[in-house]
């Protein structure tokens, strides 16, 4: 629930920018309940500003959720299989917003690349970069799921958390 103009404006322009059709800010402050004065003052640049804050806090939220994920997976195996199993829940869930980060993808944060590189630390995968486990367990799965949206996630979810836990303990290897 949004708690803001400006968070309502974040939320309302979601699903306008994805839509197909031509955006406008006129459609999205109607939706948002909120001032051209408001959305300017926001969002000085116009669609352009709006757009990086979008993409900004949709990143944000699913490196939270990542980094949730790692907490509550201490252990190296169950760890890289819950992650997987959080993004195509997460995409299933968001799609609106997994197809923005998936338009544009941005390299991790530096608070998630910490979180990673600590939990490696702690599951015995000190020798892994946390950047490197980032790409063997989202990178396939993001893919996947590019190609596909949520049809099937349910049942591949399995066969991509096996495959992303094969990666790891190869590079671990290596």
């Amino acid at each position: 629930m949004p708690t803001g103009k400006r968070e309502s404006i974040l939320a309302a322009a979601l699903p306008l920018l994805l839509d197909g059709g031509a955006f406008s800010v006129d459609k999205l402050l109607k939706a948002a309940g909120a001032g051209i004065g408001t959305f300017y003052h926001h969002f000085p640049q116009g669609k352009e500003d709006l757009e990086a804050a979008l993409r900004g806090e949709v990143a944000r939220e699913y490196e939270e959720g990542l980094a949730r994920v790692l907490g509550r997976n201490r252990d190296a195996e169950t760890g890289v299989k819950a992650l997987v199993h959080h993004h195509l829940r997460w995409t299933a869930e968001r799609p609106a917003a997994a197809r923005l980060l998936l338009e544009q993808p941005k390299p991790p944060g530096p608070e998630l690349r910490r979180e990673v590189r600590d939990w490696a630390a702690g599951a015995g995968l000190v020798s892994v970069s946390p950047d490197l486990l980032l790409a063997v367990w989202t990178g396939p799965v993001r893919e996947w799921s590019r190609g596909r949206g949520t049809a099937g996630a349910e049942a591949s979810a399995d066969r991509l958390a096996a495959a992303a836990w094969a990666a790891v303990q190869s590079l671990a290897l290596g």
